[in-house]
């Protein structure tokens, strides 16, 4: 995934990759960001909302001596934040794995649009309701897993994919290239397969760790990838200009 990220990031290089600003919207730890800053020297700017995973990050980035990625706690919806910072400044962002947290996601992407320049991207990657999913009415088990998966994994902005693009158009993105990952990924691995089988045995146990929804969602999640409701999408969305028409989708 960072290979594909890093691929993308080289195609819009130009003369002076120094001048390049990258935004990880979502960053965690910073890992993808220290990934793509030990390959190519540019500007980093991630944003967590998790105060502990802003500290590690920030830690991380000390320790491999990295000058230009900063790491800010905030929340994407903030729009103070963003005003703070200042619209239209970087050339490609990231969310890798975080647009599934955010509430209401659709209704912010013109919010987080607006931090690309003209002509910048954004790499989206995230599991979503694959197209075959959207076409049809969930059964009753894979209404359960959706519900297991959004409430374990606190997957609050879980939506379809052909949905998000379209909402992306709206906001001024039109999409340059989607690739279903879920091939690429592993499941069933024996883990996974004791994790089922120790979800089965306490299910409906009265009396159950809270840890527990976090298992039943990761479970939720690998039978919905299994069963193609869910699919692991990587797309490239890119800001049209102003001028430029809506896409249709």
């Amino acid at each position: 995934m960072n290979r594909l990220i890093l691929r993308e990031l080289e195609s819009i290089v130009t003369d002076d990759p120094g001048q390049v600003r990258v935004l990880d919207l979502g960053c965690g730890v910073g890992g993808s960001m220290i990934y793509l800053s030990e390959r190519l020297d540019a500007d980093y700017h991630g944003v967590t909302i998790s105060g502990v995973q802003a500290e590690l990050g920030r830690r991380f980035v000390s320790e491999r001596g990295l000058q230009r990625v900063r790491i800010d706690e905030a929340d994407l919806t903030d729009a103070d934040y963003w005003q703070r910072l200042g619209d239209g400044r970087f050339d490609l962002a990231l969310a890798v794995e975080s647009f599934i947290h955010v509430p209401d996601l659709l209704s912010h992407l013109p919010l987080l649009a607006a931090q690309l320049k003209p002509g910048g991207r954004i790499v989206v990657v995230d599991d979503m309701i694959s197209r075959l999913g959207a076409r049809r009415e969930p059964n009753a088990r894979e209404k359960r897993w959706l519900r297991e998966f959004r409430t374990g994994w606190y997957a609050h902005g879980l939506s379809a994919m052909e949905q998000l693009v379209a909402a992306a158009g709206d906001a001024g993105l039109a999409l340059l290239e989607a690739r279903d990952l879920t091939p690429h990924l592993e499941l069933d691995r024996p883990r996974d397969l004791f994790a089922r089988g120790f979800i089965a045995a306490l299910r409906w146990s009265p009396v159950r760790p809270q840890w527990f929804n976090n298992l039943l969602g990761g479970n939720a999640l690998q039978l919905a990838l299994k069963n193609g409701l869910l699919g692991y999408y990587y797309l490239v969305l890119v800001r049209r200009p102003a001028t430029q028409g809506s896409m249709s989708s």
